[in-house]
C-alpha cells in the first residue's frame, strides 16, 4: 500500500522508530550514520508530500532532547519535517531536569533555520498502587518495573508537571506509550492510565483535567519563578495558571494568596482559603491575576 492509497485517512507519517540508537532502525552498531537517515528521509518527504501535499511528516532522531538532535539538525535534518519527534521514558528523573536539555534543543533550531513544533511520539512515567505482589521485586529486564515510582499519586504529579513544562518549550502533542498492560500473571506496569479490566489510575485522572483546563492549541504566556516553579498559558478557559513548588527551592514552607478563589487542585477540585501551600503536586489558577508567595 501506498501513501496514495490512505490518504483519506491517515494524513500523518512518522518515518522509522529511534533510528540509529537502537539495534532495529538504521543501528550505529551496523555501521549506519545520520546522513543515511537524512537520506531515507529525505526519499520518504518527497515520496509523502508527492502522493499527499497536505500531509504531515514527523521524523528525528524519536530519543531524548540530546540524544543526537544535534547531529540531525547539522545534517539538515530539521529542513525534512513538519514535525520533530521526541520519545522520552524519564525514570526516577524529575520532570524539571528536563528544562536546560528543552531549552538548549530550542536554541539549536532557532541557531538553525527556525523551530518546528515537537511531538512526543512516546512518553511516560510509570506508578502503581497495588503491586502485583508482596513482597514486590520486579522481574528482571522488566521495561516499566526498573523506572517505577513510589506510587500513583507521584506518577500522576510528575506526569502533569512534565507534560506542562513540555508544553511549554515547544511541544504540541504527547503520545503515551503504552496503553496496553500485561497479561495474567505478569507484572500489570506497562500502562500508568489503565490498571486490569480497564480500572483507571491516578495519572489518568489527573491527565483529564490537565487536558479539559487546557483545552486545545494552549499558547505559553509567562514562566513564574522565586521558588515556584509556574506557567502561565493562554487557552480556552481564558489565562490558566499551573504552579507547584520548585523541588530546588530551599524554603519548606511556599504558600499562594488565592485573592480570587479560582483555584483547582491537580484532580478538579476547587480549593477554598486565602493562603494555599504548594507542593508537589500542581496547583491550578484561573486568569491574570499575579499569585504573591507568602
Amino acid at each position: 500500500k501506498t501513501v496514495e492509497h490512505f490518504k483519506d485517512r491517515v494524513r500523518t507519517w512518522e518515518f522509522l522508530n529511534e533510528p540509529l540508537f537502537t539495534s532495529y532502525a538504521l543501528p550505529e552498531g551496523k555501521g549506519y550514520k545520520m546522513k543515511d537517515y537524512v537520506g531515507l528521509l529525505r526519499v520518504a518527504r518527497e515520496a509523502v508530500k508527492k502522493a499527499d501535499p497536505g500531509a504531515i511528516l514527523i521524523g528525528g532522531v524519536a530519543g531524548d532532547p540530546d540524544n543526537r538532535t544535534e547531529d540531525f539538525v547539522l545534517a539538515g535534518g530539521l529542513d525534512l519535517v513538519d514535525k520533530l519527534n521526541l520519545h522520552i521514558y524519564p525514570g526516577l528523573r524529575k520532570p524539571e531536569s528536563f528544562i536546560p536539555e528543552m531549552e538548549k534543543l530550542n536554541a539549536l533550531m532557532d541557531a538553525h533555520g527556525g523551530r518546528k513544533p515537537i511531538w512526543l511520539t512516546e512518553y511516560s512515567y510509570y506508578g502503581v498502587d497495588q503491586k502485583p505482589w508482596l513482597p514486590f521485586v520486579s522481574a528482571a529486564g522488566s521495561w516499566a518495573g526498573e523506572r517505577l515510582l513510589a506510587d500513583e499519586q507521584e506518577c500522576a504529579e510528575y506526569s502533569v508537571r512534565f507534560a506542562v513544562i513540555m508544553l511549554a518549550h515547544g511541544v504540541q502533542k504527547i503520545f503515551y506509550h503504552s496503553g496496553s498492560n500485561a497479561a495474567v500473571n505478569e507484572e500489570p506496569l506497562e500502562s500508568c492510565l489503565l490498571g486490569r479490566e480497564g480500572l483507571p489510575r491516578k495519572t489518568y485522572a489527573a491527565q483529564a483535567v490537565l487536558a479539559r483546563m487546557l483545552g486545545e492549541d494552549p499558547t505559553l504566556v509567562k514562566r513564574f519563578s522565586g521558588g515556584v516553579m509556574g506557567y502561565r498559558f493562554s487557552c480556552g478557559k481564558g489565562l490558566l495558571n499551573i504552579y507547584w513548588k520548585d523541588p530546588a527551592s530551599v524554603n519548606p514552607l511556599m504558600r499562594l494568596r488565592n485573592d480570587e478563589g479560582n483555584a483547582y487542585d491537580m484532580m478538579g477540585n476547587p480549593l477554598a482559603g486565602p493562603l494555599l501551600e504548594l507542593g508537589s503536586a500542581p496547583i491550578y489558577t484561573l486568569g491574570n491575576q499575579e499569585f504573591r508567595t507568602d
